[in-house]
């Protein structure tokens, strides 16, 4: 921030250098003799600065609105900045912005380029923003301390994420649990390629080890088909797990083929195919920070 506010700084500081000049009493500097009549030259000169003084406060505020609204933008620091998404702006009409980071939308506010993605036709139409997100995670993680905090004391707790789609929802989610356990991921392929609807799930792993006698908390993005679910609680519990708890993001509101247990769900949502914050189309759209509904 010191950077970027350093050339903003440094053009005040000029200002201000001028406006005491102005304001100076000549008459109280030492003058050198240089072999001028330099009392004359101080008497042709004082008149103007006395013209000169009243309009100093009036320049240097109209330096500062003129800084702020031209030139602010370019230092960050626009009044009117947003990291909000920006909505129905052509993808087209993107130019480079002044640093590594952001792009500017021509005629438009800056905002990072991590919601700029959503600037991808397809992803356009938020379901639930990163803010509600975050909010719901907390408090999933506070039931699940409630309910576990006991096993994980005892050493009896691991984590087992389904990757990948979980893949950010267990990094935010393990973060908020101030216990010791493992995590031990296992690889579950439900929608390979460009599909938008399951095609069962596959194990794309083995089950990790050290799951007999311990709770097994299993972490997975969406309930869908309710296949994948059902398939690795079979698997944990015929691997030796005394029980299985099972947290999703997402449940969608659909007819399912099974229906296996979840005792932590964070949203449901309608029958939408979604990405964003860890799902996927097709290997794209992780990194979206909010979940975004696909049109396909």
């Amino acid at each position: 921030m010191f950077v970027r506010f350093n050339s903003a700084l440094t053009a005040l500081l000029y200002v201000r250098m001028v406006a005491g000049f102005l304001e100076a009493d000549l008459d109280a500097r030492p003058l050198v003799d240089f072999g001028v009549d330099l009392e004359a030259t101080a008497d042709c000169f004082v008149p103007f600065v006395a013209a000169v003084r009243p309009l100093v406060a009036p320049l240097v505020a109209a330096f500062l609105v003129v800084f702020v609204v031209a030139i602010g933008p370019f230092y960050q620091i626009a009044p009117w900045r947003s990291n909000k998404m920006l909505q129905d702006v052509d993808i087209k009409t993107l130019v480079p912005y002044a640093g590594e980071h952001f792009w500017v939308p021509s005629g438009l506010p800056a905002v990072p380029v991590a919601s700029m993605l959503h600037m991808d036709p397809r992803t356009r139409t938020i379901l639930i923003d990163r803010d509600q997100i975050a909010e719901r995670v907390e408090q999933l993680a506070q039931a699940i301390m409630r309910d576990l905090a006991t096993d994980a004391e005892d050493g009896r707790l691991v984590v087992v994420p389904v990757m990948t789609g979980s893949l950010l929802f267990v990094a935010d989610l393990v973060r908020r649990l101030p216990v010791p356990f493992p995590i031990r991921p296992v690889g579950v392929s439900a929608y390979p390629g460009a599909t938008t609807t399951s095609t069962g799930a596959t194990l794309m792993s083995s089950l990790p080890d050290g799951l007999k006698d311990v709770t097994v908390l299993l972490v997975d993005d969406i309930l869908d088909s309710g296949r994948t679910l059902d398939l690795l609680q079979r698997e944990l519990l015929d691997a030796g797990a005394a029980a299985v708890r099972t947290c999703v993001l997402l449940r969608k509101e659909v007819e399912r083929s099974a229906n296996p247990s979840c005792d932590y769900i964070g949203f449901d949502v309608p029958d939408l195919f979604v990405v964003g914050y860890g799902l996927d189309y097709d290997g794209l759209f992780r990194n979206l920070p909010d979940i975004a509904v696909l049109d396909v």
